[in-house]
């Protein structure tokens, strides 16, 4: 049979809303991923736990909150910093600053986060990362080094979140982190 000269039709494609599917074009995609944030709570609570150990969709969803709420106060304390500063670039020294006095036990991931390099991949996109602070009111442009540190500092406290997740479940001998050792994990940190 010979081969129609019609062109494709777009009848029956779903178009996304503002030309896209992300979550900040209309969609449902999450800048901070909810398997990213999985892989590392289970990383560091294994550490603490064993090998082994779950981490349960709940849990992995709170810890996503977790790390959208430090997105939101690092943001909001780099705008203040910027302000007085009065330059427009976000540095590196301004996310440390802002890791400073918001969540102290973040400041070494910040200082100490890598780029991705080939064969290795972070769990988090620095992009994701700079997306969500930008809608949490973050004004300023950012340097590669600022986007770095601060995804950094985001992995430093999810990381954080696992560990302590971890020695819950260690010390009531179960192999998941559940939601309720998140909320625990959570108010002692008062995050």
């Amino acid at each position: 049979m010979p081969r129609s000269s019609k062109t494709k039709s777009s009848k029956g494609k779903k178009k996304a809303k503002d030309g896209g599917s992300d979550k900040r074009k209309g969609g449902d995609r999450a800048d901070i991923s909810s398997a990213g944030t999985k892989r590392l709570l289970k990383q560091t609570a294994s550490d603490k736990a064993g090998h082994g150990v779950r981490v349960s969709q709940k849990a992995a969803n709170q810890g996503q909150e977790a790390a959208q709420k430090l997105i939101k106060k690092l943001a909001r304390q780099i705008n203040v910093y910027m302000s007085l500063s009065g330059r427009q670039t976000v540095q590196k020294k301004d996310v440390v600053a802002a890791c400073e006095a918001i969540a102290p036990s973040c400041v070494s991931g910040a200082e100490n986060a890598i780029a991705s390099i080939k064969g290795f991949r972070s769990d988090i996109s620095d992009s994701g990362v700079r997306r969500q602070a930008q809608s949490y009111g973050l004004k300023y442009r950012m340097t590669a080094a600022a986007q770095i540190a601060f995804r950094g500092a985001v992995e430093s406290h999810i990381k954080t979140l696992g560990k302590d997740a971890g020695c819950i479940v260690y010390a009531s001998k179960r192999h998941t982190v559940k939601d309720r050792d998140m909320e625990a994990v959570r108010c002692a940190l008062k995050c």
